[in-house]
């Protein structure tokens, strides 16, 4: 079972001009035509795409002159978002600029995470946008995003720096934004417009660790990407012969960074353990493993906890094999993903569209959400410090256990 992480095809971001190409009634007719076409033939939520279908309907109905690419790219963002499926929405393409700063949305409050900018400062407050409020953009902005829990909406702040949203929601003037914002106490606002977006430099997928905290080992696993090969095979294999030898009592899995990719490497990690009884998604057969470690593990979230990642800590959380320590995922467990990629044939418009319904493992899913054992917060100060004290506390609240 694989799955490919619509949060990595969203951030595909690079910058050129944001001028936009105008499409006329016709072209825009056939595009709607055709993502209808595809919606009915691969999403598998057959309810909520005949509504959704209805909807693509009245607005091509309704359409009787051209208008741009970018009105038209916002106008189906609009529309997928009834769908309330994270997977399913319109990916942003090359001809995407913005603002060169990094917004973090934590406890309702927008801060800006990092800045290349000669104005915006790492650590600004943002309370409006252009004049409006933080809030109000932010509540402007949910009819805008496909998501499935709050926290991934709230992961998804950065959409309020791509030029064509912050275009549709008024924001613009002569193609910049001016911010308002709280540095040491004083209020002060800023023109800001759009630059060059460099791409993030990558570090490993994956590593591990034995940590030492107050003279208790703890084998740590950070999994940022969920790629599947031999050599995360063999990552596996030389972590676990390590947590053996020093005959360790804890295991934290990072997943906090984790937006998805490949879901076997779950299956890696489980052969390891040795557990009589686990479900799978979408699977009622009982499995079993009689691998070496059977002590405790725990599972580190946070809303970046996305895909095949979500899914990691949901497999461990629903049969017992370990607890959920830090914050909520970024999606619910039962979900629909695996997304198909399709181009609509006038726009070149991009748009990912679930084909699978996922369902996690519980036998009772009341509320669909993936409950925290043990909460552990972050904080905006140690963010911007780059400290990872959330880290420090997930592992001392780990040998408070003990």
């Amino acid at each position: 079972m694989k799955k490919l992480s619509i949060l990595m095809l969203f951030l595909l971001l690079v910058s050129c001009s944001n001028q936009s190409n105008h499409l006329n009634v016709k072209e825009l007719k056939e595009d709607l035509n055709y993502l209808n076409e595809k919606l009915n033939e691969i999403h598998p939520d057959i309810e909520k795409i005949e509504y959704v279908s209805k909807k693509v309907d009245e607005y091509r109905s309704s359409l009787t002159e051209e208008v741009s690419e970018n009105y038209f790219k916002v106008k189906i963002m609009e529309i997928l978002a009834i769908l309330e499926d994270s997977h399913t929405g319109v990916l942003i393409d090359e001809k995407t600029t913005k603002l060169p700063i990094q917004l973090l949305n934590l406890d309702s409050e927008i801060i800006i995470i990092s800045s290349s900018s000669q104005v915006a400062k790492k650590g600004d407050k943002v309370l409006q946008i252009s004049g409006k409020n933080i809030n109000v953009v932010i509540n402007e902005l949910r009819k805008y995003i496909s998501y499935d829990n709050e926290a991934w909406f709230q992961h998804q702040i950065n959409f309020l720096t791509l030029d064509f949203l912050l275009e549709s929601l008024g924001l613009l003037e002569q193609n910049k934004i001016i911010l308002t914002v709280e540095r040491d106490g004083e209020i002060i606002e800023y023109e800001i417009g759009f630059d060059k977006i460099e791409k993030d430099k990558e570090g490993p997928p994956y590593n591990w660790e034995i940590k030492m905290q107050n003279s208790i080992k703890i084998g740590y696993f950070k999994l940022v990407d969920s790629i599947y090969n031999q050599h995360y095979e063999s990552t596996i294999d030389q972590f676990f012969d390590s947590v053996d030898k020093n005959n360790i009592e804890s295991i934290l899995i990072d997943l906090r960074f984790n937006s998805g990719g490949d879901s076997r490497v779950i299956n890696s990690f489980l052969k390891h353990l040795n557990v009589d009884s686990y479900r799978l998604y979408n699977d009622s057969s009982v499995r079993q493993h009689n691998g070496d470690y059977s002590k405790d593990i725990y599972i580190l979230t946070d809303s970046g906890t996305f895909s095949s990642g979500a899914m990691f800590a949901t497999i461990m959380k629903d049969n017992g094999l370990g607890k959920i320590i830090g914050g909520p995922v970024g999606q619910n467990p039962t979900h629909f993903g695996d997304p198909l990629l399709i181009e609509l044939p006038n726009s070149n418009i991009k748009i990912a569209i679930s084909q699978t319904k996922f369902i996690r493992p519980a036998t009772k899913d009341e509320k669909n959400t993936l409950l925290i054992d043990m909460p552990i917060s972050k904080t905006a100060e140690e963010l911007l410090n780059e400290e990872d004290r959330q880290l420090e506390r997930a592992l001392d609240s780990i040998v408070n256990q003990n």
